[in-house]
């Protein structure tokens, strides 16, 4: 009688087993960071999942705050453990209190209008894995200061950018080969717009804005234009000239002059050997703490650099040091100038604005694991669990998706 009671339960328990297991399609729910998502089953062999919804509903509890989206996530009734590796549509549209989002390295697709309206959101990290940037992504997301898109990235869809109104800097990597209409329209801030060597197709309206919301006002959203294709990209836009320059590589300006739709862009001139990109025009830093002026370097002379300087026009304000500022004094801004020689002669500057401020509250800290709490140092080390025992000094207290910054007297 035991051993068929034995039997009976061990079958019992190979069904709710096999039961318990997860199929495509399916949808299950885990917790990460504090917050809870909903997770849906893209394929169960290769245990890959989109996140697809975020369980709060109450925007003001985000209020600047970073989001750091799941990487991987275990159901807790199989017990199986996921990657993440897509966000799915609307997952945080209208989340419009969000400053910030960090997107893991194993996502490699962003569907529509994922982040659609968050009117506050001033940067987002994109991992480096990302390929597709799906149709109105991050439409209307108008305080977003930067993007630095990644390597990998081959497709960035119709609207994902538009009206992302603060954006100074667009740089499109050499992995995209089409840019879709409106992709960056209305992002009117814009000076330096890269347009990356394998681009081929640039559907209509990807770079312009309507000044008065008429055609007849239609201009590019940029000020200079750097294009890096030595074959003039297919244009189905009449409306992208700026007053701004426009260079293409030394052996393709016959070409680019020479094609209608480029022509009605401006007159090309050869592009420099060398020249930067900073990703924004203004980079903030706190008195006493560093921030890294983020650019990116071309090369199409192929020169050997021979040096590079840095020069803050009011040293008493900052001090740079290989790209990275220090804040030396609050409420003082200065120009940065990024200077390169070349071998044959060249020299290249790069400007931004480095503005020094105060202490105040920040939205996230740099440690791997997201939900320990505890006081960290600025440099995103843990200090202790409390504010006991600490040496005088600057440090973050971080509570689950929250951290503030506090001073800690002698």
């Amino acid at each position: 009688m035991r051993k068929r009671l034995a039997l009976g339960v061990a079958i019992l328990g190979s069904v709710l087993a096999a039961n318990a297991e997860l199929h495509n399609g399916d949808r299950f729910n885990a917790s990460y960071c504090g917050e809870d998502y909903k997770f849906w089953v893209m394929s169960e062999k290769d245990a890959l999942v989109e996140v697809y919804s975020l369980e709060s509903y109450y925007t003001e509890y985000y209020i600047g705050t970073t989001i750091k989206l799941p990487d991987y996530v275990t159901d807790s009734e199989t017990g199986k453990e996921y990657k993440v590796v897509r966000i799915g549509a609307d997952l945080l549209a209208g989340y419009d209190k969000i400053t910030g989002v960090e997107i893991p390295s194993t996502v490699t697709e962003i569907e529509e209008s994922a982040f659609k309206g968050c009117k506050s959101l001033k940067s987002v990290d994109f991992g480096d894995s990302i390929v597709k940037i799906g149709q109105g992504a991050f439409y209307g997301c108008e305080s977003l200061e930067m993007i630095n898109l990644p390597e990998t990235v081959e497709e960035i869809g119709a609207s994902a950018f538009y009206n992302c109104a603060s954006l100074t800097a667009i740089i499109i990597p050499d992995s995209v080969t089409e840019i879709a209409g409106s992709a960056f329209g209305d992002c009117h801030s814009v000076k330096p717009l890269v347009i990356g060597k394998s681009v081929k197709n640039i559907e209509s309206g990807a770079f312009t804005w309507m000044q008065d919301g008429s055609s007849q006002s239609a201009a590019g959203i940029y000020e200079d234009l750097y294009m890096l294709p030595e074959n003039p990209p297919k244009l189905e836009d009449s409306y992208m000239g700026s007053s701004g320059k426009a260079y293409c590589p030394a052996e393709s300006v016959a070409k680019y002059n020479g094609s209608g739709a480029w022509m009605a862009v401006g007159t090309f001139e050869a592009l420099p050997n060398v020249f930067a990109v900073f990703y924004k025009e203004r980079f903030m830093v706190e008195e006493g703490e560093e921030v890294e002026l983020l650019y990116k370097s071309f090369n199409p002379g192929n020169v050997e650099i021979i040096s590079e300087e840095w020069a803050p026009f009011n040293d008493k304000a900052v001090s740079v040091e290989n790209g990275v500022a220090t804040g030396i004094k609050s409420g003082e801004a200065t120009t940065v100038t990024y200077r390169v020689k070349d071998s044959e002669g060249g020299v290249y500057e790069s400007e931004c604005i480095v503005e020094v401020i105060g202490v105040s509250g920040i939205d996230s800290v740099a440690d791997d694991s997201c939900e320990m709490d505890g006081v960290y140092t600025v440099s995103g080390v843990r200090a202790g669990d409390n504010t006991e025992s600490l040496a005088p000094g600057l440090y973050i207290v971080k509570k689950g998706a929250k951290a503030t910054k506090i001073m800690v007297g002698k």
